[in-house]
This record gives C-alpha cells, structure tokens and sequence, in this order.
C-alpha cells in the first residue's frame, strides 16, 4: 500500500498576488490554483488553509463515500448562521438528518402543479412591470431576484410580496453580503460592535424578523390554515421520535428557504439570459421550441418533457455559473482522498465551478453548447462531473423545485420578450453566498 502524498501548498508569491481577489473573486483564485498546481492544492487565506480538490473522484469520496467524516466547515457555517440561524443547510449528524426528515415531505412530487402554477404567474407579473418601465434598461440581477421572492412568497407560504419584495430582498441582500464579508475577513468586528456594517445588518434582521415571525403568528392563529410548506413546518412530526419543530427553528429554515431558495433560481436565470444575450444562435433555437410548444400561453407542468432545449440551456447554464460554485467541508478525523493525504480538522474545498471548466473533463470547457446535456449525452460522464446542487445524502434538498421553476419560467418569459444586455456592460463574476453579476445585468427588451 502506498503512502499517502502531502498536499501541495502554492508558494508565497501566487498567494499574495491573491490576496485583492479574496472579497468577491474566490472562484477565480480556486481556477487559477488549480491551473497553477493541478487538481489538488492548498492556499493559505487569512487564518484558513484551503486544501481544494478539483476531480469528480474526490467530489464522490467527500459527498458520498466518507459523507459522515465531512462536516460544514465552522469557518463558512459560523458567519451564515449569524444570519440564518441554525438549520438543516448548517447542521451535521443527526440534528441535520432529523430536519431533513420533517422538511423533506414539503418538498414532495404532489406540491409541484401549485408551484408550477406560481412560478408562471409570477413571470407573467414580472412580464407586466418590464412593460409598463417602457424602454428603460432594467437589471435582470434585480428583477429577477423580486420575482422569485414574491413566487417563494406565494407557492411556499401563501403570502402576497408584491408590496414588500423590494425592501425585504434589500434585506435579504445585506444578510448575505454579512455572512460572506465575516467569512472572507474572519477578524472583522463581531455583531455588538456598532459599526456601520453591523448597524446595517441589524436593521436587516429587523426587517426579515417582523415579516417571518409575523407570519409564523398569523399562522398559528389561522382556523383553517392553507396546505403549504410553512403549514408543513408547523405541524411536522418526526416519525421516529414524535417531536415537533420548536418555533424557533421554523424561523431559522424560513429564513434559509427565502434567502437561498430565491437567489438561485434568480442568479441561473439571470445568467441563461445573459449567455443567451451572448449567443443568438442558441437563443433562436430556444424561441423555435418556446413558440412550438407554448405558442401564446404560459408553461404548465405538462410542458415539461417536451420543454427539451429549454432545459439543456439551463444545465448548461449551471454549468458554467453553478450558484453552488464551491463546497466547503471540514474532515472530523484524518483521511486519504485518491491517494492525498487529509489531516483531522482540515478545511476541503470542492471547486465545483473550476470542476465544472475543467479541460479534461469537459471539451471547450467555456463554450456555451446547451447539447452536451442532449438526452443519453452523460453516457460517459462521471456521475459527480456535473454537480451544481452537489450531491450524495446532502444533496439540495430543492433541486427538483428549483429546476422545474426555472424550467417553466424561462420560456414563459421569452415567449413574450428577448432580452439584450446593454452594449458594451461588463459582465464579471462575484461570489457571495450564490453566483451574481459584480456590475449587474441591465438589459433592454424587445417584445414579441
């Protein structure tokens, strides 16, 4: 049996030519290290060294074979639960596997004709503002965000945003920036210290907490309270051991399913917009199979299997902007990932966005090609080449959500209006918690 090989850590000066990319690009540093050193290194950021592996044999290892050795990494979860609490995104062990249990049933087959039929309404609500703005370029990064928290809103918790979506994404948007500004600066000043930053997030806080524990309230007291996930929340039983959710915690997963669940599903169509503002050959292919298929109505769920090409582009789309563009982990006891040798408490990275370019996995890593996702196109893939929603037991709980919601929401958008970027707008990644555009998105629209 071979010995187990160190990690290679990069030298001092790849490091400190990193440094001014820590806030807003890590992505970036993670492709550059894996360029620089190969698929498996180790980069000192701050006070945390990064041991980033880069191939879909330690994506398998870290999420499904030795699932139980690798927790969140403490150095990411702590800041985010400053913002959301403790919930099953944060927990390990059993805590998360007891909320999985009681959470799981709300994101059941059966509740998906009601989400279905919220995410059109919520296009057809946003189609309505684009055109009464007239000819004024709108950022989709914006637009796109108020659209999916007020179809959150409706279809999870039966609640009307229309009126609150611009202050309580603005909240959601500070919460986020927080937990990434104390994960990217782990000696920033903690909560209780007045600055300005941790004023600002306070009021956030304010603003989320008076909406969710308000509506907690209300339904609580409702007679006849509507079937939905909030509802699901309240009156869940874990099967094994009979207890409830404590009120609490119902905050803290609330909190979690608006803030990650609208960002996503907002940041993936925002970037299959812009790459098809990139590439006009593979719009007009998608408007071909939009106007066959829905001709002057929105998506349903039945149009899903024949909404082909519409969901090539969005694997596609996921590919290049995975929102989960990395997956931290801490290994409780020592390890050996494919030969590489892991100490018990390292910080390992999985670089799913690097991962997802990389030249000997993927041909044309950067091209925008929606048919390496034709049907039976995977016959060669490794199943965890191609993980943006992760993978193993700990897979995001809301794929099957968020892929129908993007599914039917895409072409029920563009079967009314194309959608051009701004000539000349910069388009650069930034990593928060998701995947944004670091200058936004502004684009014009041309009605059909």
């Amino acid at each position: 049996m071979s010995t187990p090989r160190p990690i290679p850590h990069a030298g001092l000066a790849f490091t400190l030519r990193q440094l001014p990319r820590v806030r807003g690009d890590r992505m970036g540093i993670f492709a550059d290290l894996v360029r620089e050193y190969g698929d498996v290194a180790a980069i000192r950021l701050g006070p945390v060294v990064l041991h980033v592996f880069n191939r879909p044999e330690h994506a398998q290892h870290v999420l499904q074979t030795a699932y139980r050795n690798y927790h969140k990494d403490p150095h990411v979860i702590g800041p985010v639960e400053q913002f959301t609490g403790r919930t099953m995104f944060t927990s390990d062990g059993e805590p998360w596997l007891q909320q999985r249990r009681l959470m799981q049933p709300g994101f059941h087959r059966k509740r998906l004709d009601e989400v279905a039929h919220q995410a059109t309404l919520a296009a057809e609500a946003a189609l309505d503002r684009w055109r009464a703005a007239g000819d004024t370029p709108l950022d989709m990064q914006q637009e796109l965000s108020r659209m999916t928290l007020e179809f959150i809103g409706h279809a999870l918790f039966h609640v009307d945003l229309s009126g609150d979506a611009s202050a309580l994404g603005r909240a959601f948007v500070t919460g986020n920036e927080y937990a990434i500004y104390h994960i990217d600066v782990p000696i920033a000043p903690p909560p209780a210290v007045p600055t300005r930053r941790n004023r600002q997030f306070k009021a956030a806080m304010q603003t989320i907490d008076g909406f969710l524990l308000d509506l907690i309230a209300q339904r609580e007291a409702a007679a006849e309270p509507p079937d939905d996930l909030l509802t699901m929340l309240l009156e869940a039983r874990d099967e094994e051991t009979g207890e409830g959710m404590p009120r609490a915690q119902v905050r803290n997963e609330c909190l979690s399913l608006f803030s990650a669940g609208h960002d996503s599903t907002a940041s993936t169509l925002m970037w299959a917009l812009v790459l098809l503002s990139q590439h006009p050959e593979v719009e007009a292919r998608l408007l071909e199979e939009v106007d066959a298929v829905l001709a002057d109505r929105p998506a349903t769920l039945d149009d899903l299997k024949s909404l082909v090409y519409t969901r090539q582009v969005l694997d596609e789309t996921l590919r290049l902007y995975p929102p989960g563009w990395a997956l931290p982990r801490m290994a409780v006891e020592a390890d050996v990932i494919e030969g590489w040798a892991v100490p018990a408490r390292a910080n390992v990275t999985l670089s799913v966005a690097a991962m997802h370019r990389h030249p000997a996995l993927w041909e044309a890593p950067d091209a925008f090609r929606p048919e390496r996702f034709a049907p039976g196109a995977d016959a060669e893939r490794h199943r965890y080449q191609y993980i943006p929603f992760g993978g193993g037991p700990r897979q995001c709980i809301g794929k099957r959500l968020a892929l129908t919601v993007a599914t039917l929401i895409l072409p029920t958008l563009l079967r009314r209006v194309q959608l051009k970027l701004t000539p000349g707008h910069p388009i650069e990644t930034e990593t928060v918690l998701g995947l944004h555009a670091k200058h936004g998105a502004p684009m014009t629209r041309l009605w059909r």
